[in-house]
């Protein structure tokens, strides 16, 4: 099926449907080999892709989760994989990535002893801490350790933050996601509104630094800048509402005061856009937008973000963009799309040079001329007494064997290196 999506600044490279259903979170895993992984869920399942190849993804596992539901969730810790689901009893499923290189994906253990279900986890990798969120219960935030056995985690405690945290201002506390750094915990309470701020470094004394209300709607999720100086929330329901810029710079200050100092909307591509999930890389702000797909915002200045590229997943009666996963360390970018699963893009604005040819040559080439709009790899054979002139914006990869006068072009020495 052929169709035409809105874009700017980014272009598909490849697109996986592997179950044709509702699809959900997306995350990805960096293998010290340089091996890229994608990791998608839909309503009844949990892929693995090799995409090292962002051209080129390779199915290595198909898991079954074992209930149909709505919400998955992914996060890694070395060389390992979490996943989680709302409204099931699944646990949390974990996967062994050690054999990456080879292809071979284990799931290695379902823990259902602290939670069947959470909406939302999150890994801090400096801490080996793991956050569950949105479980079921009184427990508003479940802590687990999984430094000394990653494949069986511990429990570290359970936090109902109405009770167990000193002057909070909310009541009930139900977490509808979270961003950890350092130990401080940035909580989005959903339809309490508020966006909270909590330093859990002793999480049997865990500590309440400040809030700050949201307006009207579903506080859904955020990420901060690298200082964080910056935090950009996400408000999902209903549509429209702004994404909103919380001033952090006070926390740690007497008064860990925060405050809304900024909102910014892009209406180009729907009357009504929806963030849902905003993740921060360097100088640039990716956001999942439902029906308005991936958007990408160069905040170097923090305050005032400035859309540079999009890429629009949906189509028409369409779901669009659920999440994104921009941490690859290629640049290779991932979108999971609710209706049509696991997009690859890679994004034109310089970011990072992505090191994924649009086109890859293979068998006799007789063409004249062989152009891509980045990058372009070839291990055709030239035909006796052919011209072939290969053309690319970035770089031409060729395998060994060519001849050519030296400054024709650009030859691919290694990962993200040329020379002339």
């Amino acid at each position: 099926t052929a169709f035409t999506q809105a874009s700017l600044n980014m272009e598909l490279l490849a697109l996986e449907d592997p179950a044709s259903v509702s699809y959900n979170e997306v995350w990805g895993y960096n293998a010290p080999s340089g091996k890229e992984i994608a990791i998608i869920g839909s309503r009844t399942h949990i892929y693995f892709y090799d995409v090292t190849k962002c051209y080129e993804p390779q199915l290595l596992l198909t898991f079954t989760g074992g209930e149909n539901n709505t919400w998955r969730d992914f996060k890694t810790y070395g060389h390992y994989a979490y996943g989680v689901c709302d409204s099931c009893n699944e646990g949390i499923h974990i996967f062994d990535l050690s054999d990456i290189d080879n292809g071979v994906v284990t799931h290695v253990n379902t823990v259902t002893s602290f939670f069947g279900s959470a909406h939302n986890i999150y890994i801090e990798e400096a801490t080996g801490k793991l956050y569950g969120v949105g479980v079921p219960g009184s427990t508003d935030v479940s802590i687990l350790d999984l430094t000394v056995d990653p494949a069986n985690p511990s429990l570290i405690a359970n936090l109902d933050l109405a009770v167990d945290v000193p002057m909070n201002t909310c009541s009930p506390c139900y977490v509808h996601d979270i961003y950890v750094k350092n130990d401080i915990a940035y909580a989005n309470h959903g339809w309490e509104e508020s966006y909270s701020v909590y330093d859990l470094s002793d999480p049997s004394n865990p500590e309440f630094l400040n809030t700050v209300a949201m307006g009207n709607g579903y506080n859904h999720s955020s990420w901060t800048d690298a200082e964080e100086n910056y935090a950009y929330v996400a408000v999902e329901v209903p549509s429209g509402v702004p994404m909103q810029v919380v001033d952090l710079s006070n926390l740690n200050d007497p008064l860990n005061d925060l405050s809304v100092v900024n909102t910014f909307i892009d209406p180009e591509t729907d009357d009504n856009p929806t963030p849902h999930n905003p993740f921060v890389k360097d100088d640039y702000l990716y956001i999942s937008y439902y029906t308005d797909g991936l958007k990408v915002y160069d905040i170097t200045d923090r305050v005032n973000p400035e859309q540079i590229a999009f890429y629009d997943t949906a189509v028409t009666n369409a779901n669009g963009a659920w999440g994104t996963y921009p941490f690859l360390d290629s640049g290779c970018l991932l979108i999971s799309d609710m209706n049509f699963g696991l997009h690859t893009v890679q994004a034109d604005i310089g970011i990072t040079d992505t090191c994924t040819p649009v086109i890859s040559r293979t068998g006799v080439e007789s063409t004249p001329l062989v152009s891509a709009s980045n990058y372009l790899s070839s291990n055709a054979i030239i035909t006796t007494f052919s011209e072939v002139i290969y053309s690319a914006e970035d770089f031409v990869e060729l395998t060994s064997g060519f001849a050519t006068r030296l400054g024709d072009f650009e030859v691919k020495i290694d990962q993200c290196t040329s020379n002339n």
